[in-house]
């Protein structure tokens, strides 16, 4: 499991909003019916987003494509929930740290 915690930025149809990135990463294990063990299966990655203020929030989180941006990597991800300045997200597929 890979974490990431610092400065990154959402894009919502071209408007960036800092935000601070406290997120994880994983793969789901999935069976191995030759083995009878498992493999390494999807990569996911979740965790928060503290935004600046409400108005941010609420942009991103009724956001149709939010991209999470950290360092010139970008990826998509979905608002799961959240309040006060802070939004629980959720992504598959390689993550953007």
């Amino acid at each position: 499991m890979t974490t990431f915690n610092e400065e990154a930025s959402v894009l919502v149809e071209g408007v960036e909003f800092p935000c601070r990135a406290n997120l994880r990463s994983g793969h789901n294990r999935v069976p191995d019916p030759v083995s009878g063990g498992s493999l390494e299966g999807l990569a996911w990655w979740r965790g928060t987003l503290r935004v600046q203020d409400d108005n941010a929030f609420w942009v991103i989180s009724d956001a149709d494509d939010p991209r999470l941006r950290i360092n010139g990597r970008e990826a998509s991800f979905r608002p799961v929930g959240g309040q006060s300045g802070t939004l629980r997200i959720e992504g598959n597929g390689a993550p953007p740290f």
